[in-house]
């Protein structure tokens, strides 16, 4: 059910599908989030309320895969930077994903500016053999270099809508 409502981002090397990222914009009257059902009913509400947030203005990122040959490469910058420019485009002020910690996932989350959700803590996820770090990242603060790339995504996306698009703004330092 959540695809049903979410902007997808697939990246290709020639006829190779080789990564993917999914992003969902939350809604107050649901809690169909990925994190909702990881912290447990009414926990991201109350991370988002500690923050003076509203479910309206999030997105939640998930389904970030990259075939493990281009991990290491720029690819994945990328394909953050694309659903950062999806996300800008809706209005959003902050992104919140469930970041694993066996692969390192919420390391490189928090090279965007990614941070522990407040009232929050690693959960274990079983299936996955792996812990979530439920987490969040204002969209208006990039790190340095980052903002041109989310710019660059936005004209590839949405060309010729930039001036309907929120303001992007001064990176942070």
């Amino acid at each position: 059910p959540r695809d049903d409502h979410s902007f997808h981002v697939t990246l290709h090397i020639g006829e190779r599908l080789v990564g993917c990222i999914r992003a969902m914009p939350l809604h107050s009257s649901k809690n169909d989030a990925l994190l909702d059902d990881v912290m447990g009913h009414g926990k991201l509400d109350r991370s988002l309320a500690a923050m003076h947030v509203k479910r309206d203005h999030c997105i939640e990122v998930s389904r970030l895969i990259l075939d493990s040959e281009f991990r290491a490469s720029f690819l994945a910058r990328h394909l953050v930077a694309s659903i950062w420019a999806v996300g800008c485009r809706q209005g959003a002020e902050m992104i919140v994903a469930a970041s694993g910690t066996r692969d390192y996932q919420y390391r490189f989350f928090g090279r965007f500016g990614g941070r522990p959700l407040p009232q929050s803590e690693p959960i274990p996820a079983h299936a996955f053999d792996d812990h979530i770090h439920p987490m969040y990242a204002w969209t208006r603060a990039r790190p340095h270099g980052f903002s041109a790339l989310v710019r660059q995504m936005s004209e590839y996306f949405f060309p010729g809508e930039q001036e309907h698009m929120s303001p992007l703004p001064v990176e942070a330092g």
